[in-house]
C-alpha cells in the first residue's frame, strides 16, 4: 500500500502578513521605516500607495471570486497595474495567487510555472515572509510532480532564510517537507534529522496540527523499515492529536497509515475498514491526492482478499484521478498494481506494458521505494515471458539501485541518528531558556524606539488625512472604470438601507440609473413573490448579526423581463472608506435554465426507469449486483437497497456454477432470450427471460455486465397447461382405443360363448336331461363372473379417465367391507379349494370411500385366488401404525418377478393380462383401478413378492 505522508497546505494571503510577523522588533522598525519614508517622500509616494492599494483590493477579490473566469480576469487587471507601476513584488503576489487557484483545481504543472515565475521576480528582492510562502508552494507542488531533488533544493534554501528572519514556525514547515523528500530519495537518516528538527520547533510552539503531522511521517519512516510496532505507535499519537483539533485532513491520513499497518499483518479486512474510513473524510475535505490515494489502497486490500475484479475497478479509479490531478507518482503506483492484476490474469504482454508505463513514470517523478518495485515487476515479468536477457537486464539495475541507496553503512547511519536525537533531547530546555533570554533582551531594544515610532506616526497620519478624500474620489474612479463592462453587479446601501451607488455595469444592462435610484428602496425591482422572504433573511443582517450572506432572487430590467440572479451581502460599515452594506451580484439566468432543463430531463429519465415494467440490472465479473430497477420491488417483492451489492446467485437459479456462466457469456457477448429462474420474497419462483451482454474498459477488457429481466411466467405456465393438456388427450386416446379393444376381444368372446351355450340349450331343450342342463349352466357361472368383473372394472376405469371420481372419505369399519368381499367371493375361492382368512380387529375403523375400497379388496382377492395354488391359503390382515392403517392380502401362489413389480406400481394403462394357475383368464384392469381407487383414498400400493413363493398386495389408509 501507500504511505501518505503529511505536508502543509496553509496559503497565507497578504492580508494575513502581519499576524505572521509576531517579532514586535522587527514590527517595530518596519513601521518607523515606513513612517520616515511616507514623510519624505511626500505626494507621488502617496499616489503610489493608493495604486499599490487597488492592486491589493483587486487580488483579494480574485480570492473570493465565484468562478475561476473572474478570479484570473481580476488577477490579469492587477497584474497589468502592477507593470505600470513597475511594482516586483504585488507582480511576484498575483503570479503566487494564480498558482494557488491552479493548485485548488489540482492543476500541479501550472501552479508549479505561475510558483516559479513569482520567484523569479523576488529573487533579487530582500527576502521576506513572502518569499518564504513562495518556496514553500514550490516544494509542494513539486511534490506532487514526484521531483524530490527540486523539493529538497527549496526546502534548504527555505530553511536558510527562515532561520536568518528567526521564523520557528516555517523552520519547522521546511524541516518536515525536507525529511519528506529525503525519505523519497531513499536516505532515510536524513530524513529522521529533519523531522526531529521539525518536532522540536513545533513542540516548542505548541503547534499540534504540525506535531501530528511530523509524528505520522516519522510513523511512515518507521513502517518503511519494517519496525510496524513503532510506527503504529507514532500514527496513533498523530491520530490522537489530530482528533483533539478536530483536522479531518490528518485524521484521514492517520487512517490510512495504520490501514498499512494492519495490511502488513495481514489484516486485510481491519485494513480495509480504516481505508474507507480515511476515503470518506478525504472526499468529505476534498482532498484529491488523498483520494487517490486511499482508492488506490482499497484496491490493494481487496487484491490481498483475492478479490481480483474488485481491486482492479479501484486501481482503475485511482488511475484516473491521478492523471487527472498530475499526480505523477501516484499514476505510476497505479500503473504497476495493474501490472500485478494482469500478470494474474495471464497477459504476460499486458502486464509488461503497465509496468514498463509505471517504469517511466516514477524515472520522471516518484520515490526510490517506487523505482525499485518497477524494476523488480519488470524483472519478474520478462523472466516469466522466457526473455531471460531484459530480465537479467532489469535485475541488474534493481540491485545496483538497491545496493546504493540501502546500504548497510546508511541502516547504520540511521541507527546512530536515533540515539544522538535521544540524547539531544535531555538539552532541549536549556536550549529554551537561552531563546527567552534573547526574546527579553528584544523587547529592551524595541522599547527604545517607541517614542520614534509615535512621532512618526502622528506626521504620517496628518499627511494622509489631508490627501484621504481626493486619493478616495480617485479610487472610485478606478473602481467604476473596472465595473463598467463587468459582468458582475455592485450595489450599495446605506445606514438607512438606501441605495447609495450602483455599478455603471447594472446601469448599463439593467436599465436603471443612479440618478433616478440614489436613496430608493433596494426591492423596488425583486419579483413580487421574493420580497418578503428577501426581507426576512436581511432582518438579521442588516441588525449586524451576520457579516456575510449569499441569496438568489429575480430582479427586474426596465424592459419588463425579470433575470435569475445570485448575491452576496458583506457588511462594510466597520469600513471608514465605504460605511455601506455592499451587495455584488450576478446574472445567472442561462445557468439557472439550463439546470431546469437538466433537472427535467433527469426526472422523466427517473420516471422512465421507475415505470420499466422489467428488470434492468448491472453485475460485476464476481456476479455481484452493483445496479438495478425500482420494479426489482413490484416483480420480486426484495427492497432495492437490499439487492444492490448482493450476489446474483441469491437470487437467481443457474443450472452452472457462475465461473463457468461469466466464461459463457464473456465468449457469447450478447446473450439473447436465456431461460433463468427468479425466486421472489416470499419464496415462489418466477420464469425469465434474460437479455445480457457486456461492458468493455477503455483497453476492451470486460469489466461489467448488464441487462434485463422479462417475466414470462404466465407464458411458462401457460406452455406447460397446454403440453399436460396434450398429453391427456393423447393418453384419453390411447384409452378409448384400448377399450374398444377390450370390448372387441375380452368382453364379446366371453358374452359369445355364453350365447352359444344359451342357443342350444333353448334349441334342443327337449333333447338335454335336467342334470345335463344343469351342467351347462354351471359351467357358464364362472364365465360370467369374469365377465360381470371385467364390466364392472371397465366402467370403474372410464370413470377414472373421465375423471368424474369425487370420494366420499368419511370413518369405516374396514372389517365388515372385509368380510363382505369373502361373501362375494367365497363360491371362486372353492372351486379351487383355497382358504380366505382374516387375522385383525374386528372394529378397526379408517377414513376412506366405501365403494371404492370395497372395488380394490375385491380385485385384490379375486387376483389372489386367480394366482392361487388349489388347497391353499389368502390371508388377509389389517394393522393400526402410528398415523395410518395397514390392509395386505397374502396368497401363496405363483409370486412375481421384480421387473413385474415395477410394471405394475409404473403401469397407467391396461396391462397384458397372464393366465392363472388353472388357466383363468383376467382384463388386464383391476390393477390399474385398485393403484387408483388406492390414490383417491390418500394410500400408496406396495407389493411383495419372489417367484414361486407368493404375493403380498399392501395399502395404507389414514386412521379414524
Amino acid at each position: 500500500m501507500m504511505k501518505l505522508k503529511k505536508l502543509f497546505f496553509e496559503v497565507l494571503s497578504a492580508g494575513k502578513l502581519q499576524f505572521i510577523l509576531r517579532k514586535k522588533n522587527i514590527l517595530l522598525v518596519f513601521l518607523l521605516f515606513f513612517g520616515f519614508f511616507a514623510v519624505a517622500t511626500g505626494k507621488n509616494n502617496t499616489k503610489q500607495l493608493v495604486d499599490s492599494t487597488g492592486i491589493n483590493r483587486l487580488i483579494e477579490e480574485a480570492k473570493v471570486a465565484d468562478s475561476q473566469h473572474v478570479a484570473f480576469l481580476k488577477l490579469d487587471s492587477a497584474a497589468n497595474y502592477a507593470h505600470v507601476l513597475n511594482n516586483q513584488p504585488l507582480l511576484a503576489r498575483v503570479f503566487s495567487e494564480r498558482g494557488d487557484i491552479f493548485m485548488k483545481d489540482n492543476k500541479l504543472v501550472a501552479a508549479d510555472s505561475n510558483f516559479r515565475m513569482a520567484k523569479k521576480i523576488l529573487r533579487p528582492l530582500p527576502k521576506n515572509i513572502s518569499y518564504l510562502f513562495l518556496l514553500k508552494k514550490l516544494a509542494i507542488s513539486n511534490y506532487y510532480l514526484g521531483r524530490n531533488h527540486v523539493v529538497l533544493n527549496y526546502t534548504l534554501e527555505g530553511l536558510a532564510v527562515a532561520q536568518k528572519l528567526n521564523n520557528k514556525m516555517l523552520q519547522g514547515t521546511f524541516c518536515n517537507i525536507s525529511g519528506i523528500a529525503y525519505d523519497g530519495m531513499g536516505n532515510r537518516a536524513n530524513a529522521l534529522i529533519y523531522y526531529q528538527k521539525a518536532l522540536d520547533l513545533f513542540e516548542s510552539l505548541k503547534d499540534m496540527e504540525k506535531i501530528a503531522s511530523v509524528e505520522m511521517n516519522i510513523g511512515v519512516l518507521y513502517e518503511e523499515q519494517k519496525n510496524l510496532m513503532g510506527a503504529e505507535k507514532y500514527f496513533k499519537k498523530a491520530l490522537l492529536s489530530a482528533k483533539k483539533i478536530h483536522n479531518d485532513t490528518i485524521i484521514s491520513a492517520s487512517y490510512n497509515n495504520l490501514a498499512n499497518i494492519y495490511s502488513e499483518r495481514k489484516e486485510y479486512k481491519k485494513a480495509l475498514d480504516y481505508i474507507s474510513k480515511s476515503l470518506a473524510l478525504s472526499r468529505k475535505t476534498n482532498d484529491l491526492n488523498t483520494v487517490a490515494i486511499d482508492l488506490n489502497n482499497i484496491g490493494d486490500a481487496y487484491w490481498n482478499l483475492g478479490k481480483c475484479s474488485l481491486a482492479a475497478d479501484y486501481y482503475y479509479q485511482a488511475l484516473q484521478l491521478a492523471r487527472k490531478i498530475q499526480n505523477e507518482r501516484m499514476v505510476g503506483m497505479c500503473l504497476l498494481n495493474l501490472a500485478q492484476v494482469y500478470e494474474k490474469k495471464q497477459d504476460i504482454p499486458q502486464a509488461i506494458r503497465y509496468a514498463s508505463q509505471s517504469l517511466r513514470q516514477v524515472e520522471k517523478g516518484g520515490d526510490i521505494d517506487d523505482m525499485l518495485a518497477s524494476l523488480k515487476q519488470l524483472q519478474h515479468l520478462y523472466a516469466l515471458s522466457a526473455d531471460y536477457l531484459k530480465a537479467y537486464t532489469y535485475l541488474n539495475r534493481y540491485i545496483n539501485l538497491h545496493d546504493s541507496i540501502f546500504s548497510a553503512k546508511n541502516e547504520e547511519r540511521l541507527a546512530k541518528v536515533q540515539t544522538a536525537y535521544a540524547f539531544e533531547a535531555k538539552d532541549q530546555s536549556l536550549k529554551l531558556a537561552r531563546e527567552k533570554q534573547k526574546i527579553i533582551q528584544a523587547y529592551l531594544i524595541i522599547s527604545l524606539f517607541a517614542l520614534l515610532l509615535v512621532i512618526a506616526f502622528a506626521v504620517f497620519f496628518f499627511r494622509l488625512r489631508v490627501l484621504r478624500n481626493k486619493a478616495l474620489k480617485k479610487r472610485m474612479q478606478f473602481v467604476d472604470s473596472l465595473l463598467e463592462n463587468s459582468e458582475s453587479f455592485v450595489l450599495m446601501l446605506d445606514r438607512n438601507l438606501k441605495i447609495s451607488y450602483l455599478s455603471p455595469s447594472y446601469q448599463k444592462t439593467f436599465g436603471h440609473f443612479l440618478r433616478d435610484r440614489k436613496g430608493g428602496s433596494p426591492f423596488d425591482f425583486v419579483h413580487p413573490d421574493e420580497q418578503k422572504d428577501l426581507k426576512k433573511l436581511m432582518e438579521g443582517f442588516f441588525r449586524g448579526e451576520e457579516k456575510r450572506i449569499e441569496f438568489f432572487f429575480r430582479l427586474k430590467k426596465s424592459t419588463g423581463e425579470y433575470r435569475y440572479m445570485q448575491g452576496v451581502f458583506n457588511n462594510r460599515l466597520d469600513n471608514p472608506e465605504l460605511e455601506a452594506f455592499v451587495l455584488n451580484f450576478w446574472d445567472i439566468t442561462q445557468i439557472r435554465k439550463t439546470q431546469q432543463a437538466v433537472q427535467e430531463s433527469e426526472k422523466k429519465y427517473v420516471e422512465i426507469f421507475n415505470a420499466f415494467p422489467d428488470i434492468y440490472f448491472r453485475i460485476d465479473m464476481d456476479g455481484i449486483i452493483t445496479e438495478i430497477s425500482p420494479s426489482v420491488t413490484s416483480i420480486s417483492g426484495f427492497d432495492r437497497e437490499k439487492v444492490v451489492g448482493k450476489s446474483l446467485t441469491d437470487f437467481a437459479e443457474l443450472d452452472i456454477s457462475w465461473d463457468k456462466a461469466r466464461k459463457i457469456l464473456r465468449r457469447l457477448q450478447n446473450a439473447k432470450d436465456f431461460n433463468l429462474t427468479l425466486r421472489t420474497i416470499d419464496g415462489k419462483k418466477l420464469y425469465c427471460s434474460l437479455n445480457v451482454h457486456d461492458i468493455k474498459d477503455d483497453n476492451g477488457d470486460i469489466v461489467n455486465f448488464e441487462g434485463v429481466l422479462r417475466d414470462i411466467t404466465e407464458r411458462v405456465l401457460a406452455e406447460k397447461q397446454l403440453r399436460k393438456s396434450e398429453l391427456e388427450l393423447k393418453e384419453a386416446n390411447a384409452s378409448k382405443d384400448k377399450i374398444l379393444s377390450i370390448i372387441g376381444h375380452d368382453l364379446l368372446g366371453p358374452i359369445g360363448t355364453q350365447k352359444s351355450i344359451l342357443d342350444m340349450v333353448i334349441d334342443d331343450v327337449e333333447e338335454f336331461s335336467r342334470e345335463e342342463i344343469l351342467r351347462l349352466l354351471q359351467s357358464m357361472k364362472p364365465s360370467l363372473d369374469a365377465t360381470f368383473t371385467m364390466i364392472e372394472n371397465l366402467l370403474s376405469w372410464a370413470r377414472i379417465m373421465r375423471r368424474s371420481i369425487k370420494p366420499n372419505l368419511r370413518p369405516n369399519n374396514l372389517s365388515l367391507i372385509i368380510e363382505k368381499s369373502f361373501d362375494l367371493l367365497s363360491q371362486q375361492a372353492g372351486q379351487k379349494k383355497i382358504k380366505l382368512v382374516y387375522t385383525g380387529d374386528k372394529e378397526l375403523l379408517a377414513v376412506f370411500d366405501k365403494n371404492l375400497i370395497e372395488i380394490v379388496i375385491r380385485n385384490l382377492l379375486s387376483n389372489a385366488i386367480k394366482f392361487s395354488n388349489p388347497e391353499s391359503e389368502i390371508k388377509v390382515t389389517a394393522v393400526k401404525r402410528e398415523n395410518d392403517v395397514e390392509v395386505s392380502v397374502t396368497d401363496m401362489g405363483m409370486g412375481l418377478s421384480k421387473e413385474d413389480i415395477d410394471k405394475i406400481l409404473k403401469e397407467k394403462e391396461k396391462m397384458e393380462s397372464k393366465l392363472g394357475t388353472m388357466k383363468e383368464k383376467g382384463t388386464g384392469l383391476g390393477l390399474i383401478v385398485v393403484k387408483e381407487f388406492i390414490h383417491h383414498n390418500k394410500g400408496r400400493l406396495h407389493i411383495k413378492s419372489q417367484p414361486g413363493e407368493g404375493t403380498t398386495f399392501s395399502f395404507n389408509l389414514p386412521m379414524a
